[in-house]
């Protein structure tokens, strides 16, 4: 079944009950120098949440800038970062080689 679909659906129906249930109740919205009459409810809050998506979605670009590597350098292969054949990563390096447990990164005394 496509859950994503169904997942959406019932998403649309809940939002369309607030609403409905909604309709009649209103409240003065005040902005520092106007201030809006009788505004619904459900207005209200989709106009803040997509005001809120607004103003997230430059940081979330911001944020995604940092992780991409520079122009022009070569993403790292898979062995360069230590996986190897295997695709273990660290897991498999850990197990073996005990890096994973506690003080594993000093040397052990002799």
């Amino acid at each position: 079944m496509p859950w994503k679909l169904i997942a959406f659906i019932v998403a649309v129906a809940l939002i369309l009950a607030f609403v409905g249930f909604n309709l009649e109740n209103s409240a003065d919205v005040s902005l520092i120098l106007v201030t809006f009459t009788e505004v619904p409810v459900y207005v209200t809050m989709l106009s803040s949440f997509l005001l809120g998506l607004a103003v997230s979605i430059p940081f979330s670009f911001r944020s995604r800038r940092k992780q991409l590597p520079a122009a022009g350098t070569p993403a790292p292969s898979g062995e360069a970062r230590g996986r190897g054949k295997s695709g273990a990563g660290k897991r498999a390096r850990s197990d073996r080689d005990g890096a994973g447990e506690a003080g594993a990164d000093k040397p052990e005394p002799r």
